[in-house]
C-alpha cells in the first residue's frame, strides 16, 4: 500500500495565513513597543523640564539675594584690652568685602582675614559684602576695647 504525502512548495509556505494567536502576539508586541517609547520621551521630557526649572532658580537666586556671609571671629560683644582685631570670615567667590567701607581682600574659595584698629570704648565694625546684581548684606559686629591700667604691671 502506497501512502500518499502532500508536498508542500515554498510559494505554499509564503501564502501561509497566520494564525490569530500569532496575530494578537505581533499586535500586544507593537502595542507594548509603542507604550515603552512614549514613556522614554515624556521621561526625557520631564528630565528637559527639570534642568531648565534649576538652571533658572538658581539664575534668579543670584538676582534676587545677596550673598551670604559668615564672620567666624570676632564674636559679637567681644571684650578685649588690646588694640588691634583680627576679622575672619566666608563668603561668596565673586563678591567684594568691605570692612568699615574698605576693600578687603580674600583668597578664591572666599576666605578673608583682615586686622582692624579699635579705640577705647565701644566699637561698631560693618562688614558687608556685594554680589554680581549689587546685592548687600551686612554684619554689624559691637567690640569693647578696655583701657589697660597702668598700675598692673
Amino acid at each position: 500500500m502506497f501512502q500518499y504525502r502532500k508536498i508542500i512548495s515554498s510559494k505554499d509556505i509564503i501564502e501561509r495565513k497566520p494564525t490569530l494567536a500569532e496575530i494578537e502576539k505581533k499586535t500586544t508586541y507593537f502595542r507594548d513597543s509603542i507604550t515603552v517609547s512614549q514613556i522614554f520621551k515624556k521621561i526625557i521630557f520631564c528630565l528637559i523640564i527639570l534642568i531648565i526649572i534649576l538652571w533658572l532658580t538658581t539664575g534668579i537666586k543670584e538676582i534676587i539675594f545677596p550673598p551670604y556671609l559668615t564672620v567666624t571671629q570676632p564674636m559679637d560683644n567681644f571684650v578685649t584690652e588690646e588694640n588691634l582685631i583680627k576679622i575672619v570670615g566666608q563668603t561668596e567667590k565673586e563678591a567684594q568685602v568691605l570692612i568699615n567701607n574698605q576693600l578687603v581682600s580674600y583668597n578664591t574659595e572666599g576666605h578673608f582675614e583682615e586686622t582692624v584698629s579699635l579705640n577705647p570704648g565701644l566699637n561698631l565694625i560693618r562688614i558687608s559684602v556685594f554680589g554680581k546684581n549689587n546685592q548687600e548684606r551686612v554684619v554689624w559686629k559691637r567690640i569693647m576695647m578696655k583701657q589697660r591700667n597702668s598700675t598692673e604691671f
